[in-house]
């Protein structure tokens, strides 16, 4: 899969990105349509089996829905593969253009718990509640679902929304990350409602971040948690 991300400088993460008039938000339209196509055409050169227009724009989205149906309107005329939008774990019911897409794509960092290490069975629960409610969205839409991004820092309260503390007074945590991605994995794996998931992030740009015990980042580089990833992941023939 080809993802494309924003990443807006001095105003942070692309979901808060709002433009104020009409005009704004057109100016913006344009830049944003020059963007995604060039990706869209070198995903289809590159046969590539799937493309994501999009990730994390929770207002744009809602306010702006004419604008990503014609896009990807554009996108399926230059590019052959599967299509894809990668909405925020507490956004993708408030998306209206589904039926428009291949998959219905998830960035799927839920807050299942409240502990700051729970056991691996009260993750394997909050998981399977979790299964609940993503089948009857996926059921209600007819499209299976993707997860275009899942994963667990190895970080105390890493399954609990860990960004509501201050993460630099959080003690790193890699058995809580290994037990987050077997539960997880334990239970989405078999699901067939469930076309498969794309895990956030194996290696960073710098050698100080490609993992270790002492990382307290997302990647599961010789981590406990690269064993259960490559169990998993091992097993697709």
């Amino acid at each position: 899969m080809i993802k494309p991300h924003v990443w807006i400088t001095g105003e942070g993460w692309p979901g808060e990105f709002k433009c104020e008039t009409d005009q704004s938000w057109e100016i913006w339209e344009d830049s944003y349509y020059e963007y995604i196509m060039k990706f869209a055409e070198m995903a289809d050169s590159l046969d590539v089996e799937v493309f994501c227009i999009g990730t994390e724009y929770r207002l744009a989205v809602r306010e702006r829905t004419q604008f990503w149906e014609r896009l990807i309107d554009s996108v399926r005329n230059v590019y052959n593969g599967k299509v894809t939008y990668a909405a925020n774990w507490d956004n993708y019911e408030n998306v209206t253009f589904w039926d428009k897409l291949d998959f219905i794509g998830i960035d799927a960092y839920f807050p299942i718990t409240k502990a700051k290490h729970p056991k691996r069975e009260e993750l394997k629960i909050g998981f399977e509640k979790l299964s609940f409610q993503l089948k009857r969205f996926s059921d209600s839409c007819d499209r299976k679902i993707l997860f275009t991004e899942y994963g667990f820092r190895s970080l105390d309260y890493s399954t609990s929304g860990y960004y509501k503390y201050q993460t630099d007074e959080l003690s790193t945590n890699p058995e809580l990350q290994a037990d987050a991605y077997e539960a997880f994995l334990s239970v989405f794996w078999k699901e067939s409602w469930i076309k498969g998931g794309f895990f956030w992030k194996y290696q960073f740009r710098s050698e100080s971040e490609l993992g270790g015990i002492k990382n307290n980042r997302y990647t599961p580089q010789f981590k406990p948690a690269q064993k259960v990833v490559s169990h998993y992941y091992g097993r697709i023939e």
